[in-house]
């Protein structure tokens, strides 16, 4: 992506990391370790939603500064399927970069972010909500009724199935621009972000056919908008999260990448630092 500066390995927190990371003592000092060594930390979309939906205003405002602080004013990364649209349309043109596009629901986010003090609260609740239901009937409508075959899902061996490619065809940035097999195929093999989001797509339908359990103890399964920003995996070098199972998942799927991306917990990325 050209819209972002390059200086350091690109890093992605997502909420939990945020979360982690503005209560941590040593919020300050980590801060200006952080900012020595990287460019910017990428927020999404995703999590500065969910960061402006925080009731309590001092944790609001304390949020916002934290991601002000390491991500500043630069475009948010945009919900997967803009960013995958973005670049199947770079890739389709010969470039091996390419312009991430801001949305108007993406600039408004990060405007709000920018002066915490009185959100929109509705229309953001209704623009996330959205996209979770949109995203959620994607994948049932692309889920045949039994399951695909007795190989693991969210596995090498399966990636190159034709019943993933074809659920891939199914995804809206593909069913927008009327993308042939062929042309999914040639996109997960030579572009990041799709072989990301192939990878990523595989992890959540294997999840939904093993029926995995909502919740273990305290524990929430990965679901909704929070899975899919695995995506991003595609776009940085570390990808940062405090939620356990959220990393295992994340780990899973970066292991199917054909590239290295680190996945650490918050604890393990200031280590890092040092």
């Amino acid at each position: 992506m050209n819209s972002f500066p390059s200086r350091g390995p690109r890093v992605y927190f997502d909420t939990s990391a945020w979360n982690h990371l503005t209560k941590e003592p040593k919020r300050d000092a980590l801060t200006v370790q952080v900012r020595q060594q990287f460019s910017v930390v990428f927020a999404s979309v995703i999590s500065v939603a969910e960061v402006l939906l925080t009731p309590d205003l001092k944790i609001r405002r304390s949020l916002s500064g934290t991601i002000g602080a390491l991500h500043g004013d630069w475009p948010l990364l945009e919900r997967p399927l803009d960013l995958a649209s973005s670049a199947a349309e770079g890739f389709f043109h010969g470039k091996r970069d390419f312009l991430m596009k801001s949305t108007p629901p993406g600039e408004s986010l990060l405007s709000q972010l920018l002066d915490p003090s009185d959100p929109d609260i509705e229309n953001i609740r209704n623009w996330l909500g959205n996209t979770d239901r949109n995203m959620g009937s994607f994948i049932e409508g692309v889920k045949p009724e039994f399951a695909i075959s007795n190989t693991k899902i969210c596995s090498l061996d399966f990636m190159e199935n034709n019943a993933l490619l074809s659920a891939l065809c199914a995804f809206p940035s593909a069913k927008a621009m009327h993308l042939t097999p062929s042309q999914t195929e040639k996109l997960c093999r030579h572009c990041d972000v799709w072989c990301a989001l192939r990878a990523t797509l595989a992890a959540i339908l294997d999840l939904s056919f093993r029926h995995s359990p909502k919740r273990m103890g305290r524990r929430q399964r990965p679901g909704g908008p929070d899975l899919w920003q695995a995506v991003y995996l595609g776009c940085v070098d570390m990808f940062v999260v405090n939620d356990t199972w959220m990393r295992e998942v994340i780990s899973d799927i970066a292991s199917l990448l054909p590239y290295r991306r680190r996945v650490m917990s918050p604890n393990e990325f200031y280590q890092h630092l040092l």
